[in-house]
């Protein structure tokens, strides 16, 4: 709505941008940290009077744009929270999530604090590695950053339209998953140390957890079943008429793109950049070989025995075939069992 008005403002009305939003629900410290990331594409898309597609690219957002888009927010958010019984000021003798499960609740409200829900070390934060007890808080400041009534909007990221691998590596950050095989090392008593990805400004490097409250972290912030993580609006919403075309704009040529990189000033009426293809294309995938490394970190190319490079010649897709091969060659044509479940001596005494 907001690029909306703007291109109003510059004498573009009808225009209608896109945007994706990826739903995080956790923090470095693998906690309970509900936030949003928003991709949006700076500019609007309009039909022109022969059916071609446009787009109109916009001025950069000033702060006080940022403020008053957080201001417009907030005001929605209110009625809704107010619809849930989540509003502060209210005062409210049950918790709905309580009825529901009482444990889970309780999971879910350590968990935002940082604390230990369950078991012998209730309410207890976990150990800090690198912790200074007298370091004093401080603000950083941001650029184009508003805060108002506990929300907080960051909006000074920007990414070229022909730099594609810098987008690429945005998306794939705001998608990434809750934690990292890299960040979690095995302790000789058993614990769990968890790396932040950045340190804290008292200098903590590290939280040190027990197996039980690594996985109670972890339960927290599983999102619940048929939740959307990934949402489209705008242009890029599923069922717009347009999708398509705007999916497909500006691929067969990158003297298009390029020319986005360059901001108008929000004065001047933008110059529409038009598509170079009036058919719509289909997005463009990568290979089968790229999508295994970026998914999986294994290049399904290398030869194991010599390490060159290998040539793919068929990609086997129906089961029964993969199986009849794997059995000719001798192989597992089956996944692996799963191992049963391990407990403590205690635990298992008990």
């Amino acid at each position: 709505m907001s690029y909306r008005r703007s291109a109003e403002a510059a004498g573009i009305p009808g225009g209608s941008s896109g945007a994706v939003t990826c739903i995080q629900r956790f923090g470095s410290a693998l906690n309970l940290n509900v936030h949003f990331h928003t991709q949006a594409v700076d500019g609007v898309f309009r039909l022109s009077i022969d059916g071609r597609l446009a787009f109109f690219p916009l001025a950069a957002p000033t702060s006080e744009q940022v403020h008053d888009v957080l201001e417009d927010l907030v005001c929605r958010l209110q009625p809704i929270l107010r619809r849930f019984g989540l509003q502060a000021e209210e005062d409210h003798d049950t918790d709905p999530l309580a009825c529901q499960s009482e444990v889970l609740a309780a999971v879910y409200a350590s968990s935002v604090v940082g604390r230990t829900a369950l078991g012998a070390r209730v309410g207890r934060a976990p150990a800090a590695v690198g912790r200074d007890p007298h370091a004093r808080w401080h603000d950083k400041p941001l650029r184009h950053h508003a805060q108002l009534d506990g929300f907080d909007l960051h909006a000074s990221v920007s990414v070229p339209a022909s730099a594609r691998d810098r987008l690429e590596q945005l998306l794939r950050y705001c998608a990434r998953p809750a934690i990292s095989h890299d960040r979690l090392e095995l302790l000789g008593d058993g614990r769990v140390q968890l790396e932040l990805k950045t340190p804290r400004f008292d200098g903590t490097t590290h939280l040190v957890l027990t197996a039980h409250e690594l996985i109670e972290r972890l339960v927290a912030v599983i999102p619940r079943p048929q939740k959307n993580l990934i949402l489209y609006t705008g242009g890029l919403a599923p069922r717009w008429r347009l999708r398509a075309r705007v999916c497909a704009y500006g691929r067969a040529s990158s003297s298009a793109a390029d020319s986005c990189e360059q901001r108008p000033s929000s004065a001047s009426i933008p110059a529409p950049l038009a598509s170079p293809t009036s058919s719509a294309q289909a997005p463009t995938r990568g290979s089968w070989a790229r999508l295994m490394q970026r998914a999986f970190d294994i290049d399904v190319l290398v030869c194991p025995a010599c390490r060159g490079r290998m040539r793919l010649l068929a990609l086997i897709e129906k089961p029964d075939a993969a199986r009849r091969i794997l059995r000719h060659l001798g192989m597992r044509d089956h996944p692996p069992p799963i191992n049963p479940p391990r407990f403590d001596d205690e635990e298992h005494a008990a």
